[in-house]
């Protein structure tokens, strides 16, 4: 094969996008920021569940500006990688030439999971503002609203982008099988979270979905290939074969 024609295949095989693994990371760690913003600056995450006596929770909210302002915008922040992720990932498995259902189920769910905790960052800054955990019909809608969007509802969206990552490259072989399978089972989780709607027990399975996630979202940086496979491009494979025929081929 002459070099013109190397250069055209590597050129034509690479997916050109921002690293996924890396954006699974960078949404790990405003995450995570979040969180040890939250712990530092507050007396602890278990004062901010829904289900507490409504006078604990405004004591809490009224005490704790500061702490629900920067952990507000680390939450908003990490909508902004997630989404990216979640484009770039989509757009990947279009390279591939998935022509799936799930494809475009995964840009829904990670679209709508980007959009859900950037709502839950920016109540936790609503949260934050003078006058409002002072009003306690004010500080228990905002609060409420925090923990649904970025609780169940953000998770059960994230599933919905993890089967329809899962399910092509499970068909399709473009990850190993454990990941894809792996990716499924969470999916099962993150919506069966989703009855803790109704049934408040349940809301164990939402820091379960939510940890379990980084770690699917990380992998799936990691293996899902940014080259594709060359007998994906049959008029390059057909131009090989020809470049080693001729008899002037380098």
């Amino acid at each position: 094969m002459n070099s013109k024609t190397d250069l055209e295949t590597k050129a034509g095989t690479a997916h050109k996008s921002p690293p996924l693994s890396v954006l699974a990371i960078v949404y790990l760690l405003l995450f995570v920021a979040a969180q040890v913003a939250n712990n530092l600056m507050t007396s602890g995450a278990q004062n901010q569940n829904p289900y507490n006596p409504i006078e604990q929770l405004q004591t809490y909210y009224t005490q704790s500006t500061d702490g629900m302002r920067i952990s507000g915008f680390f939450v908003f922040a990490s909508m902004m990688p997630l989404g990216l992720f979640t484009a770039t990932v989509v757009s990947r498995l279009l390279f591939h030439r998935v022509e799936a259902a799930g494809v475009h189920i995964a840009f829904f769910g990670g679209m709508a999971a980007s959009v859900f905790i950037g709502l839950s960052g920016l109540s936790g800054w609503a949260l934050s503002q003078p006058g409002v955990a002072t009003d306690v019909g004010a500080m228990r809608v905002a609060q409420l609203l925090g923990f649904a969007t970025g609780g169940f509802a953000h998770i059960a969206a994230l599933g919905l982008l993890m089967a329809g990552v899962s399910v092509p490259c499970l068909f399709a072989g473009l990850t190993p099988k454990w990941v894809a399978w792996l990716g499924l089972i969470l999916a099962a989780i993150c919506e069966l979270s989703v009855l803790s709607v109704v049934f408040p027990q349940l809301s164990v399975l939402l820091p379960v979905a939510r940890l379990t996630s980084f770690i699917w979202l990380i992998v799936v940086g990691f293996t899902l290939p940014k080259h594709r496979r060359d007998f994906s491009r049959p008029h390059l494979a057909v131009r090989t074969v020809q470049d080693r025929t001729s008899p002037t081929a380098a």
